[in-house]
């Protein structure tokens, strides 16, 4: 039994490495991009230059961080499980509220008059 184990896990650990690999080069599935404040980086182009500077290296890292694929499903969960399990936001200048709204931060310093006019002069 235990080497029936052994099997399914690496078959597990194989499905987790490959699917995504496979995403990012075919777009077998349709996912909604991430929507807000985000900048997602270009395929870099080789340079021979480029490569022996190791600028294309640092380029190629950042577009493989932001495209692999479905990145904006694991963002996505990642960010459910922090707000449904430790109560918490990562998006900068969000309050969660008493009843688990959100709220920018902004408008709360506004409303209670933490800023005035004179400070945004």
């Amino acid at each position: 039994m235990k080497q029936y184990q052994k099997y399914i896990l690496i078959i597990i650990i194989a499905f987790a490495l490959f699917v995504p690999m496979t995403q990012m080069n075919l777009n077998l599935f349709g996912v909604q991009t991430l929507e807000g404040g985000i900048s997602i980086a270009e395929k870099p182009e080789f340079k021979r230059e480029n490569y022996w500077n190791l600028t294309w290296q640092e380029d190629f890292s950042k577009y493989v961080n932001d495209n692999f694929g479905f990145r904006t499903w694991y963002v996505r969960l990642i960010n459910q499980i922090r707000y449904s399990f430790f109560n918490h936001t990562k998006a900068p200048g969000v309050v969660i509220g008493k009843n688990g709204e959100l709220f920018i931060e902004s408008y709360i310093d506004d409303y209670i008059g933490k800023i005035t006019l004179e400070d945004q002069k």
